[in-house]
């Protein structure tokens, strides 16, 4: 298992690439560490296509972008939910203090602005309305599968009924009869 941490390599990029590429069984060469010099109209599948071209090699000056962006409540919900799905024990295996990031995080919780809180709330009575609502609507859905699994029950045993008076039937049983015998 090779750790990689964003911050070294944004500290000193070509040891640390050099040490990847070592433990990769690849041959590292100082031209990897200039992709961006490269004059050709390949571009890259994966991360940022636009950004990478722009820059002059591993930009350290985004390094803590993340908390600057923590002020939108889509940024803070996502790193908080991240940083709780990971959980504190896989957290510090990867070289990271737990406490310091909920600490930060709990520091740039986003205050919301009245028309916000306006706009994405719901009220006490109008959450338990929608609630019983909500329940009357599944009642009504599982009276209606008992309802139509009652009426799917009756025809079949109506048609259990009408293939054990038909002919053929009655002559199979006829026939199976020998051989019931056997089983026995």
């Amino acid at each position: 298992l090779y750790l990689l941490r964003y911050e070294t390599m944004l500290a000193d990029p070509t040891e640390t690439l050099k040490d990847c590429f070592k433990y990769l069984d690849l041959e590292f060469t100082p031209d990897i560490m200039n992709y961006h010099m490269k004059d050709t109209d390949e571009k890259w599948l994966y991360g940022d296509p636009v950004n990478v071209y722009k820059k002059k090699g591993i930009d350290s000056t985004n390094d803590l972008q993340w908390i600057n962006n923590l002020t939108d409540w889509q940024h803070w919900r996502l790193i908080n939910d991240y940083l709780n799905y990971i959980g504190k024990d896989r957290f510090e295996i990867l070289g990271y203090s737990f406490d310091d990031f909920s600490k930060i995080l709990l520091e740039k919780l986003p205050s919301p602005t009245i028309e916000e809180l306006e706009k994405n709330t719901t009220s006490l009575f109008e959450f338990f309305e929608s609630t019983e609502e909500k329940e009357e609507r599944v009642l009504k859905q599982v009276q209606d599968e008992r309802d139509f699994l009652k009426e799917k029950n009756k025809h079949l045993i109506s048609n259990i009924n009408e293939i054990k008076t038909s002919r053929i039937y009655q002559f199979t049983q006829i026939l199976a009869k020998p051989f019931q015998r056997i089983k026995s």
